[in-house]
């Protein structure tokens, strides 16, 4: 009788086991096959017709039920799949007509090329959560799209920019793998993220990385004033623990501007992983290719000068 209730205990289990393993391997393949439509993406030059919506395919949830679901600062599901050609050139890739007639809430683009960090950026102008459920299209969506609130301007004149994206399971997607800024080595060789926006083209150093609690930067500090602004930096400049990371030989004052970039930690909801990037060029397509070479240039003096 034993060997019989043991024998139906180790079936149950197989098949528990059997269903596990299925869930998660459903999770990873979704997972693969929006990043390689993003990589796929990325790859097109050509101009076409305003494509129709490819959305996250989240449309049996209602955002009621996102917010009711439990995370611990990874979120499962997939992105949503970009329209093909978005990019028209080299020097600013991103072809604002046709994404803006996708959505008007989608402004500008962010790009890290070492991390994998290629998206529109959007902003809601009433509803400040919006796109933590809903993607590109406007459809409900687990991934969410990158996003601002409008207690940024659109211009990326604020002295702080605070850009928000999910942390994906797949620890790619989204700003999931903003996390690989953990490792010194690939903060050290990875430390340019660019912001396009219709008109402009922006570089920014990334500068420091840290865990931070999960106040809203925008709400509970006026960076406008001066005085909360250099306690920000300073506060940045002087945080030394196992997640963080500090460029040598940076300054940062209060007349430079910042982007934060922040997502969730894996198993601590209570907190946020920020990346802060200091603006070191914006200007026209027309004038890159000889601003890289002045900040290549720069950064190399400065190297020379800390190893003196």
């Amino acid at each position: 009788m034993k060997k019989q209730v043991w024998h139906i205990v180790a079936i149950l289990g197989l098949i528990g086991l059997i269903a596990c393993l299925g869930f998660v391997a459903w999770n990873l393949m979704n997972d693969m096959k929006a990043k390689n439509a993003y990589e796929d993406t990325a790859s097109r030059v050509q101009a076409t017709p305003t494509p129709t919506s490819e959305s996250a395919d989240d449309s049996s949830l209602t955002v009621e039920e996102l917010d009711a679901m439990e995370f611990t600062g990874v979120r499962e599901g997939k992105e949503s799949k970009l329209p093909p050609d978005i990019f028209s050139g080299k020097g600013n890739p991103i072809n604002f007509d046709e994404l803006t007639a996708i959505n008007s809430d989608l402004y500008a683009w962010i790009r890290i090329q070492g991390a994998d960090v290629d998206y529109p950026i959007a902003q809601h102008p009433t509803d400040e959560l919006y796109y933590l459920n809903h993607d590109l299209y406007q459809d409900v969506s687990s991934a969410g799209c990158v996003f601002t609130q409008h207690y940024n301007k659109k211009d990326f004149s604020d002295p702080v920019t605070v850009i928000y994206g999910h942390n994906m399971a797949d620890g790619v997607s989204m700003f999931a793998s903003l996390h690989w800024y953990e490792d010194a080595d690939f903060f050290k060789k990875n430390r340019y993220c660019y912001i396009y926006t219709a008109d402009k083209i922006r570089v920014y150093d990334i500068i420091s990385t840290r865990s931070y609690s999960n106040d809203n930067l925008m709400t509970t500090r006026n960076f406008k004033d001066t005085n909360v602004y250099s306690d920000f930096i300073k506060e940045m400049m002087a945080t030394r623990d196992m997640e963080s990371n500090l460029r040598e030989g940076v300054e940062v004052s209060v007349s430079d501007r910042l982007i934060v970039l922040s997502t969730c930690i894996n198993g601590w909801p209570e907190n946020r992983y920020l990346i802060t990037g200091k603006l070191v060029w914006e200007g026209t397509e027309a004038e890159l290719e000889r601003a890289e070479a002045l900040i290549a240039e720069q950064h190399e003096s400065d190297d020379n000068s800390l190893a003196e």
